[in-house]
């Protein structure tokens, strides 16, 4: 079928060529099934038998019904096997009265329902195909302009184009880097010809990187804000369609429409979707590859002082295809990464204006404690906020707001409502006492933010932590740290119960994803050396690991994680044991009110 439309821009007779066929091969499936229904309605041909032997058979009662033709003198029939006959009869009132007296149904002309059938169907058919013409004549006439639409797209429809959108850098946060490389194009946009004065010539696509979340279409939209010029956008995957040609007409027609309104900027997002890389999969279809080579020839087409900007964004970009990078296409690359801590706490001032906020609101103590939250996190966190402050009817927006959007965007909604027998709801509180008290008594750890037994999400309690900074490098002493702070949870449990319980299975699954990387890649294990053993490889969201070492070494690996792990096991025993009696004020205390704060932890360490 894409045969058909690989071109849009065929000449007009081509289009009516495929209207005519395919009329054409609608009144041949007609006339096909006509056939088929004629075949099956024409009746048996019919048994010729004597008026003896008629008698008779009605004599036998295995006649079925007659029809009496009195004018032809003709008898046709069936038996009750179903077999049809035909006879001739010379005094048709007698046989009728024997019929009628035997109890034989006299029926209408039956040798003639072939045609009857025949002419039940035929007749709606042949008007139903003067219909198609019909409709096919219209068509081609009235709504031409439509098909022609669907095939090449109205170059006024492809892309949401915004004149002015009213944004500029003070709206966007938390990626200061990026807004430096963004200045030169502004300044580009707004007075091309300086930099052709100098036979300078500015890259005429943009990209930009970084996970989902970070703000790439909202930097995008500021910097037209910036630069006062009309704003396309785009999703990738709105060029892909079924038929081919498609895509390419529309990617045609949205550069056409971007000459027009120059200086402009284009913004393409998810690009991956239309510039995936050509034969990567079996998947890939003729489609993704015209739409693929008219962006890359349009890229090529306009002039580097046309003032046309093409804006790209991805979080795949290892899936793009070498031809958008090379020079002349996608060749500057912006990273757009996820917010450090002043970052983090420049977003939350910039969606807090939104909200009516009380004045002593801290948003240095959110951004503490969500690393690795991207800028829509954070967008979240203060609605939330919002919608907590609404519910309790509040007239502005306090911390305790903030601290619980920031749990709910993070940790999941509280099942408050969850039924949770009493032995377990013991056993919970006991565990994360455990965390947390080890958590106070071990060096270098995150301070303690807040504790609960409420089930969040898929856990039935929690510990929260609140560092004091980013970290980018971790000690050994830090990483020795966690370990212990997540074996805290088993020892409690034990130390208290003399039992283990399946709570301590993420604890353990963290502690030991510690070890591993100590041993196989810091080389803080001394017996496995200062080496890399592990081989990591990424791609398209899907992590592989590979183990490049003897099976010897292999076995001393194993023992080495043990170790790590045994040693920070028998570290939180110690804690525990020498401090009892603030482990149960911890555990009685949750029990009591299900939620501490880390000011409220303190407080009951230090009179325990």
């Amino acid at each position: 079928m894409g045969s058909f439309l690989q071109d849009p821009r065929d000449p007009a007779h081509k289009k009516e060529k495929l209207g005519k066929s395919m009329l054409l091969l609608a009144i041949l499936a007609l006339v096909v099934l006509g056939m088929m229904v004629c075949s099956t309605a024409r009746p048996k041909a019919a048994k010729e038998i004597t008026i003896d032997e008629l008698y008779k058979s009605i004599g036998q009662g295995v006649v079925e019904n007659l029809n009496i033709d009195a004018t032809s003198r003709s008898v046709t029939g069936s038996f009750k096997d179903g077999t049809r006959f035909k006879s001739q009869v010379a005094d048709p009132s007698n046989l009728e009265k024997e019929a009628i007296a035997r109890g034989i149904k006299i029926t209408a002309n039956s040798e003639g329902g072939g045609g009857g059938n025949f002419l039940l169907f035929w007749g709606p058919t042949i008007l139903l195909i003067l219909a198609l013409i019909w409709l096919a004549r219209r068509s081609s006439q009235a709504n031409g302009p439509q098909l022609k639409s669907f095939i090449t797209s109205n170059k006024e429809t492809v892309g949401d184009w915004e004149a002015r959108l009213g944004l500029s850098f003070e709206d966007v946060a938390g990626c200061e880097e990026a807004k430096e490389d963004a200045r030169l194009y502004i300044e580009f946009l707004k007075n091309p010809g300086s930099f052709t004065d100098l036979g300078a010539r500015l890259p005429r696509g943009l990209l930009f990187i970084g996970p989902p979340g970070t703000g790439k279409t909202l930097l995008a939209k500021a910097m037209a804000g910036e630069a006062n010029v009309p704003f396309a956008y785009i999703n990738g995957s709105d060029f892909v369609e079924m038929f081919v040609g498609v895509g390419a007409s529309r990617v045609r027609a949205l550069f056409t429409e971007a000459k027009r309104r120059a200086p402009c900027i284009i913004f393409i997002d998810e690009l991956d979707a239309a510039g995936k890389a050509r034969g990567m999969s079996n998947n890939y279809h003729p489609e993704q590859e015209q739409t693929l080579n008219a962006i890359l020839a349009e890229m090529d087409g306009f002039k580097s002082d046309g003032g046309i900007l093409v804006i790209g964004a991805t979080n795949q970009p290892e899936v793009l295809d070498a031809a958008l990078l090379r020079p002349g296409r996608f060749d500057r690359k912006v990273v757009v990464p996820l917010p450090d801590l002043k970052a983090r706490e420049a977003i939350l001032k910039v969606h807090g204006r939104k909200i009516k906020l009380v004045a002593d609101a801290d948003f240095s103590e959110i951004a503490r404690g969500t690393p690795m939250a991207s800028g829509a996190d954070l967008a979240n966190i203060v609605n939330e906020a919002a919608i907590f402050a609404t519910l309790r009817k509040a007239i502005a927006v306090e911390q305790q707001d903030l601290r619980n959007g920031m749990d709910k965007a993070l940790y999941g909604s509280e099942r408050k409502s969850a039924v949770v027998p009493r032995k377990e709801m013991e056993i919970v509180a006991y565990h994360e006492a455990g965390h947390t008290l080890v958590a106070k008594f071990v060096p270098g750890v995150d301070p303690v933010r807040q504790v609960t037994i409420i089930p969040r999400g898929p856990t039935g309690g929690a510990t929260h932590f609140l560092p004091e900074e980013d970290r980018h490098i971790h000690g050994k002493k830090y990483l020795t740290g966690r370990m212990t702070v997540a074996m805290g949870g088993r020892v409690a449990e034990m130390y208290k119960f003399k039992q283990e319980t399946s709570g301590a299975r993420e604890d353990f699954r963290a502690a030991t994803g510690i070890a591993k990387s100590m041993v196989l890649e810091l080389g803080m294990s001394e017996r496995v050396g200062k080496r890399v053993f592990i081989t990591r490889s990424e791609f398209l969201g899907s992590v592989s690991e590979s183990l490049d070492c003897s099976p010897e070494t292999r076995r001393i690996v194993d023992e080495e994680i043990k170790k790590f792990l045994d040693e920070a096991y028998d570290q939180a025993s110690q804690i525990i044991e020498a401090n009892a009696e603030k482990l149960e004020a911890l555990a009685q205390a949750l029990l009591a009110k299900e939620t501490l704060t880390g000011k409220e932890v303190d407080e009951i360490i230090a009179s325990a």
